[in-house]
């Protein structure tokens, strides 16, 4: 899906400009919803394991579903929150608020985004096929207890 290959693209983008980089190894996809990425995701992170590599800390989920199906699969292994490893996830839906620890997460707008979008389809440029638009809107980062912060050099 287009909007999880942007949120994928800015997530690597921040770990660049931090000279941060995750290895192709530890990039997994599952299904977006709670419980269709859960097997898939508990074979997945069983790989992790047995791979003889070092276990991430962090999780960035391209929804808080997988998120949330994140956090359950790992905590099913014995990780604990924030202490072991970290989760993030994109949304910020109700259940985030309500998930133990609570889920850091992104926010985004969406009330104003569909303002926008229907201004957009009722504007009179939307009648002309030549002219086109996208609007890219500004998301805000709610921390919460499923992330440990971590320390400044």
């Amino acid at each position: 899906m287009h909007n999880f290959d942007e949120r994928k693209r800015g997530v690597l983008s921040a770990l660049a400009e931090h000279h941060l980089e995750i290895s192709k190894s530890n990039i997994l996809a599952v299904p977006p919803t709670l419980f269709s990425s859960q097997l898939p995701l508990r074979e997945k992170l069983h790989k992790l394991m047995d791979n003889g590599q070092p276990f991430p800390t962090a999780f960035f989920c391209g929804c808080d579903y997988i998120a949330i199906s994140t956090m359950r699969a790992l905590a099913e292994l014995g990780f604990s929150f924030p202490e072991d490893v970290s989760a993030v996830g994109f949304d910020n839906i109700n259940e985030s608020l309500i998930q133990t620890p609570e889920l850091t997460t992104v926010h985004v707008e969406k009330q104003q985004m569909a303002q926008w979008a229907v201004d957009l389809l009722t504007s009179p440029f939307h009648t002309s096929s030549a002219v086109s638009a996208k609007i890219k809107i500004d998301t805000l980062f709610m921390e919460r207890s499923s992330c440990k912060r971590l320390k400044s050099p």
